[in-house]
């Protein structure tokens, strides 16, 4: 690559009142070598887009698709490591709440990016014993975290869609979480298909 390359205009400014042969040179190798350079970090953003787009033929196009396979694989060992694919939740609403409004929230909470499976149970307050069965109810809800998001993520999110439920969502007597594994998720979800048998 040659200087000539370089705008014109870019060169003879950069070359103004400068008048060593040695000068000359060491400014003329440089633009030359940052010239390359960007040529090369163009190029290689290019080709970048044409590998997302699946374009630069079937080798290249299998290696993409392995590493996006791979990226998921690790993303879901790294949650069976660390117990944390799942995130339990239980709400007790301010007593004021409405049941239909309570469902309408938790429905609208479960349609959120960050999960990629659901379930919940709704429960009744209260004991035949104490004769006061069905007096309030709250909610258990079971998520698989979607990968991309952490847990903290969720918690957040869920904390924003359940603001209008109960009075303090930092409550935790209010607004419960747990960030579970694959092995408590299953208890859990034994417990809410019982609940459900139950009703």
């Amino acid at each position: 690559m040659s200087a000539t390359s370089i705008s014109s205009s870019l060169y003879t400014t950069l070359m103004k009142n400068i008048t060593s042969p040695e000068d000359i040179i060491k400014l003329t190798h440089l633009l030359q070598s940052e010239e390359e350079a960007l040529f090369k970090r163009k190029i290689k953003g290019v080709l970048e887009q044409e590998y997302q787009l699946d374009r630069l033929g079937p080798i290249l196009k299998n290696i993409k698709t392995l590493s996006v396979n791979n990226s998921q694989l690790l993303k879901e060992k790294n949650a069976l490591l660390h117990n944390n694919g799942y995130l339990w939740v239980t709400i007790n609403p301010d007593p004021k709440v409405p049941l239909e409004q309570f469902m309408k929230i938790i429905n609208k909470i479960t349609t959120y990016s960050c999960f990629s499976q659901w379930e919940f149970v709704i429960e009744q307050r209260g004991t035949i014993a104490k004769k006061n069965i069905g007096h309030g109810f709250h909610a258990h809800l079971l998520f698989k975290r979607n990968l991309s998001y952490k847990p903290k993520d969720l918690i957040f999110k869920i904390k924003r869609g359940a603001k209008n439920l109960v009075k303090d969502v930092n409550n935790n007597h209010q607004l419960n979480f747990a960030v579970i594994g694959d092995d408590f998720a299953k208890d859990k979800i034994t417990y809410m298909n019982g609940s459900k048998d139950s009703e």
